[in-house]
């Protein structure tokens, strides 16, 4: 599908299940951050699309902690509507979540 005004550089895809072997949460996320920032960093523009919303919550807060902590400038947009009011509740209640 082609969207207007959105000619991303890397597409990063769901593909549940995809391997069976995997490594633990916290280096894929790392490997994920990674990849992104490498992205973002060299000028290109990273398009992920989310299906499963509270993928889509963990995902805003782990970009947003990661822009916070490198201290990055470059806009993080996100499809507003659901993911965005779950989000902030999300957020008011983290210290109820584990890591």
């Amino acid at each position: 599908a082609w969207v207007d005004r959105c000619n991303p550089t890397v597409l990063i895809s769901e593909s549940t299940y995809a391997t069976t072997i995997r490594d633990s949460k916290r280096c894929r996320e790392r490997d994920f951050l990674k990849k992104v920032y490498n992205c973002v960093e060299g000028g290109g523009k990273v398009l992920i699309p989310v299906f499963a919303l509270g993928r889509a919550q963990e995902l805003c807060i782990l970009i947003e902690e990661f822009w916070d902590r490198m201290n990055l400038k470059v806009p993080v947009y996100f499809c507003h509507g659901l993911t965005e009011k779950a989000t902030n509740y999300y957020k008011l209640f983290i210290t109820w979540t584990n890591e």
